[in-house]
């Protein structure tokens, strides 16, 4: 039967198949006799009487093309969901292909002070880039192309009416008609970068950081001579803060961490970007931040150094990796299976279970537990592990049947209690292989 929404496909079949016209492709809908609608395409031959100019036959092929349909729907939804987000989101969204632009998202056109997309639409990207940074940006964008990854970076664009902003930038490659094309995002940050250049310059702010009373605080000439200093770091360097200003900040550190600072410093003044580290010295863990300060002709002028003590937490970090360490090899090489469930689910298992299941890890996790179940232990199980997840409390220890991957019995017991595992309440369950027990067990009763 054809849906009501294609019901015209009959008649309308028919006006397509003529003299001139003997074959004709449909696409419509049947019900299927379970109910449900399925996609059908069908390719119609007539034939027609050359004298009466009447249908004769009419020969068709028709296949199921649902999953295309399906995949079609799916494709279109998936389109729309992404223009929409385009067309809404608030950063600036520009495509281009050989270097044309093609598309232009409303948030970019208002950026960059264009009206329509006809304003912009079909002009070379780079006339959008102010001359200084034109060079990275065209070979960012051959990069972007050949589908390499390329940072975000800051750059000054060009307005509609000449004046230049600043933006943070990124392209990544994408396809246009089957062509490579580049898709950009762009945000404006020009007021926050005035805002960190007001900071920068702020003494106010730089004396709030020079006095934090735990953080190792330094500010440093692009030199490395140290300028200013809080009372912390002095303490940490072992020297009254007299001595250290005016003397490169280097000097006084142990020479692998002088060099490994020294390479640093001028990555920051080069790149002009923060850069993120840790250091160790004198038994002590620092997880330190090399910042430049931006003076106004656009050079890095000063380095502030600000050096957090994180001994415990890398002692804490240690101690839980030696644990952890202990506690994988323990569960590795235990004679017991065990695995964790959560939510009826397979999240967690040693080798042993496999050697007791018959199958491997990957087949083990994911699965629900019953189906390791024999079916007659079905019932109890799900009954203890229901209330044990619910709180009650039942005996842990318990003799079960459950089912190797080929179907036969396996005899063992049970030891199950409740734990925490990736945030999330889980039953830790110990499984003992008590085969040969049960073996023996039954033949002394064949005996007696």
């Amino acid at each position: 039967m054809l849906h009501s929404d294609d019901a015209h496909i009959v008649p309308e079949y028919k006006s397509r198949l003529n003299q001139k016209n003997h074959t004709a492709k449909i696409s419509y809908r049947v019900r299927h006799r379970d109910g449900h609608y399925v996609w059908l395409e069908s390719v119609l031959r007539a034939i027609i009487d050359e004298k009466t100019g009447k249908f004769v036959e009419i020969y068709g092929v028709t296949r199921d093309i649902t999953d295309r349909k399906k995949a079609e729907q799916a494709l279109r939804e998936s389109e729309d969901r992404y223009r929409k987000l385009v067309e809404i989101s608030p950063d600036g969204v520009i495509l281009h292909r050989e270097g044309k632009i093609v598309y232009m998202n409303p948030a970019a056109l208002d950026l960059l002070g264009f009206s329509q997309p006809d304003d912009v639409i079909g002009s070379n990207v780079l006339d959008l880039i102010h001359p200084a940074f034109r060079n990275t940006i065209s070979k960012n964008i051959q990069k972007d192309i050949r589908g390499e990854s390329t940072p975000a970076v800051e750059l000054q664009m060009l307005r509609a009416d000449g004046t230049s902003l600043t933006v943070e930038g990124r392209g990544m490659r994408t396809f246009i008609g089957g062509k490579p094309a580049v898709q950009v995002a762009i945000r404006d940050i020009t007021e926050r970068k005035r805002a960190e250049e007001a900071l920068c310059q702020s003494e106010a702010t730089a004396r709030a950081l020079i006095n934090a009373p735990t953080d190792s605080v330094m500010l440093l000439d692009t030199r490395g001579v140290t300028l200013e200093l809080n009372e912390t770091a002095a303490r940490r360097l072992g020297k009254p803060k007299d001595e250290l200003i005016g003397v490169l900040a280097d000097s006084v550190l142990p020479e692998e961490v002088a060099h490994a600072r020294r390479s640093i410093i001028s990555r920051v003044i080069d790149t002009k970007e923060a850069v993120r580290f840790e250091d160790h010295r004198n038994g002590i863990w620092f997880d330190t931040v090399a910042y430049p300060v931006i003076g106004a002709n656009g050079e890095v002028t000063r380095i502030a150094i600000i050096a957090r003590d994180i001994t415990d937490r890398r002692l804490i970090e240690e101690s839980l990796r030696e644990s952890e360490e202990k506690y994988r090899n323990l569960i590795e090489r235990a004679n017991d299976g065990i695995c964790v469930i959560q939510d009826g689910i397979v999240k967690f298992c040693n080798r042993r279970i496999t050697e007791f299941w018959g199958g491997s890890i990957d087949e083990t996790l994911g699965r629900n537990f019953t189906d390791f179940v024999h079916p007659d232990a079905l019932p109890e199980l799900i009954d203890l592990y229901n209330r044990r997840v619910a709180g009650e409390t039942v005996n842990p220890i318990y003799e079960t049947r459950l089912k190797r991957k080929d179907g036969s019995i396996f005899y063992a017991e049970i030891n199950a209690g409740i734990v925490t595992y990736g945030g999330k309440p889980g039953d830790l369950i110990i499984i003992r292989d008590i085969n040969d027990r049960k073996k023996t067990e039954e033949e002394l009763c064949r005996r007696s």
